[in-house]
């Protein structure tokens, strides 16, 4: 990284490098479980409960405030949906992404989801997955077999970047946070 610049800011690096699920922090695995899908492990990768709570949610606002995917579903979404498919937000879309999960439930066991979907998740900056994304954001590898890992703290915070990459952002660059994911 950059001397002075600020963090996640230096576009030479390397944006995609994937890492198996066994060298990614396990405290990074259990916040974006948290954080993305807390029943990740025991649901059917598709969350019916979800989907119709987020539907009720939803009318009772007035607008989307809840998607209700699953970890699963949302990789079906990155994987298989186009951009202009991707933010639609019909109940036809999220039917289609379902059985999309499905079909990735029926062939890929929780690890081996969870493996591509950290890898293909964006945390801002244009970094795809946690090694990517703890190169931008610490200049340092993040990988457990080369030294990195993070705190519960840590990566609570870098999960967040999922969602939220510019206000998580901010505080990093605040906080001058010296950790890898």
């Amino acid at each position: 990284m950059t001397a002075g610049a600020p963090v996640g800011r230096d576009v030479r690096r390397s944006r995609r490098v994937w890492v198996s699920l066994d060298k990614v922090s396990p405290h990074l695995i259990d916040a974006t479980v948290a954080v993305e899908d807390a029943t990740f492990f025991t649901n059917p990768g598709v969350g019916a409960g979800r989907i119709a709570g987020a539907a009720i949610q939803n009318l009772q606002e007035g607008g989307i405030v809840s998607g209700a995917s699953t970890i699963t579903m949302q990789l079906a979404r990155n994987l298989f949906l186009g951009v202009d498919q991707r933010y639609d937000q019909s109940f036809d879309r999220k039917v289609l992404e379902a059985g999309l999960a499905q079909e990735l439930t029926d062939l890929y066991d929780k690890d081996e989801l969870l493996e591509m979907y950290l890898n293909l998740l964006n945390y801002g900056q244009l970094a795809y997955g946690p090694e990517a994304a703890a190169q931008v954001y610490f200049g340092k590898s993040g990988r457990l077999d080369r030294g990195g890992g993070c705190s519960p703290s840590a990566a609570s915070r870098s999960s967040r970047l999922i969602s939220t990459p510019t206000t998580i952002l901010r505080q990093l660059n605040d906080a001058s946070v010296s950790c890898s994911i």
